[in-house]
Order: C-alpha cells, then structure tokens, then sequence
C-alpha cells in the first residue's frame, strides 16, 4: 500500500495533465505570452490540494515526523537551480 498510492496519484495527476491538454506547446507558449493561464491555474489547485491533504494527513496521524524530512531553505542554491532551468528553459523555447 505505501507504493500504490503514490503510483495511483501519479497516475491520475498525469491523467489529468494530459486531459487538459496541458503538455501542448501551444498551451505552454500561450502561457509565457500570458494569453493562457492554464497551466498556473492548474498548477496552483495542485499545490492547494496538495497543502490540504498534507495538513488533513498530518492531523489525522498517516504522517508523522514529517518535519524532521524537511531541509532548510537553501537560497543560493535555488538561485543557481532557477537561473539553470530558465536558461535552459529560454533556449529551449528559442
């Protein structure tokens, strides 16, 4: 059961990707134009869905422990990771 469920949302977060089309080139072109917000709109139900569930999971003890597996904020290393993946990102796209 510990590696179902993750592999069933998996699954149907992939499925769910696909049925709204979000994986187009035109949608993700559409969105760094700013005439589609799609994909931020279903990204940011994701990252809400997500936060619930966590907090419900938390409350009602599925997890524990959880905050001993979280690591400390990192800046410079985000920094370096953003500025990698929009470079490659913009010549991508280019």
């Amino acid at each position: 059961m510990v590696y179902i469920f993750p592999i069933l949302v998996g699954i149907i977060f992939g499925f769910l990707l696909q049925k709204t089309e979000i994986t187009k080139f035109e949608t993700i072109v559409n969105v760094l134009r700013f005439k589609n917000f799609t994909v931020i709109k279903f990204m940011m139900t994701a990252i809400a869905v997500g936060m619930v569930g966590v907090h419900l999971m938390m409350e009602f003890g599925v997890l524990t422990n959880v905050i001993r597996y979280i690591s400390p904020t990192n800046i410079a290393a985000i920094a370096v990771g953003g500025t990698i993946f929009g470079a490659g990102f913009a010549l991508l796209g280019g």
